[in-house]
Formats: C-alpha cells, structure tokens, sequence
C-alpha cells in the first residue's frame, strides 16, 4: 500500500502517455514566489541573540505550556521568532 505522498506523485507527474506527444512549454510557467505588490513592508529589528537559552538548546528542552493572552506579540519577539524559523 503506497501512502497519499507517493500515489500524489505518481499521479500527477509527466510522463510520454500523458503529455501524448506535447512538449512542456518551461517559458510561461507561472512565478517561483508568489508577490504581494500592494502589501506594505514592516522593518524588523535585528534580533537579538547574544541573551538567553541558545536555540538548540530551547529546541532539546521545549515543552508546551498553553497559556494564551489576548495580546500582540512585541516586534522584536516576532524578529527573534521569524530568524529562527529562517
């Protein structure tokens, strides 16, 4: 039994009997990144990494305590976070 990533790939790649005889036109594919031209852009600060628990670290000891607020995330929070996800 083939799991639903691999039967995807299967079904939807190109191979001669499904193209029958076209070629695949490589100049009109669509963009690699989709843009958002009429979105603003929001300067982060530069995190900073020289405090706390380095990020390994973090990672080998996280646990997950629920505790939601009903507040926004600070800008340098959202800085660190998005750097250690890059």
């Amino acid at each position: 039994m083939q799991g639903a990533g691999t039967t995807f790939q299967e079904q939807t790649k190109y191979t001669p009997e499904k193209i029958k005889g076209r070629t695949l036109d490589w100049d009109s594919k669509p963009p690699v990144f989709k843009r958002y031209e009429a979105a603003g852009r929001i300067e982060l600060p530069t995190p900073r990494l020289e405090n706390g628990v380095p990020v390994w670290r973090a990672l080998q000891t996280r646990r997950s305590i629920r505790s939601f607020q009903n507040s926004a995330i600070s800008m340098e929070t959202l800085a660190v976070l998005l750097w250690a996800s890059q």
